[in-house]
């Protein structure tokens, strides 16, 4: 009978040493699949961090043009202010309505709108 004991503590072991191998081979499978997840992953994250790379540089290229607009704008309105005050005096020496003078009114409208984009650009901040 020792014989027959034998056997079975030996195929028990085979047993132990199977299952073993079996929740090895499970964790192993897991393990790469997780690796291959986590390499996507960080491809898909260096790409986002590269596309926000990108449109940080595009949106600073974008702001450097705007803020030279708004200073440009900025050394027109003194101009324009000069140019309607020039016809406004000329206007009241002669007994004119300003208004009646051509361009006078669309230049008005245009200092306004002028003036309040380079406002808007002035407070322009982005959201993202």
């Amino acid at each position: 009978m020792v014989y027959g004991n034998q056997k079975e503590v030996e195929l028990k072991s085979q047993e132990v040493k199977l299952g073993a191998g079996d929740k090895l081979a499970k964790i192993l499978t897991t393990s790469k699949k997780s690796i291959k997840e986590i390499d996507t992953a960080l491809k898909d994250l260096n790409k986002a961090d590269n596309v926000i790379k990108n449109a940080v540089q595009n949106a600073e290229k974008i702001n450097s043009k705007a803020q030279k607009a708004k200073d440009d704008a900025n050394k027109l309105l003194p101009k324009i202010i000069s140019a309607i005050e020039g016809v406004d005096k000329l206007a009241k020496d002669l007994g004119l309505s300003p208004s009646k003078i051509p361009n006078y009114s669309e230049v008005e409208d245009l200092f306004d709108e002028l003036e309040n984009k380079a406002r808007e650009v002035n407070s322009f901040t982005f959201n993202n």
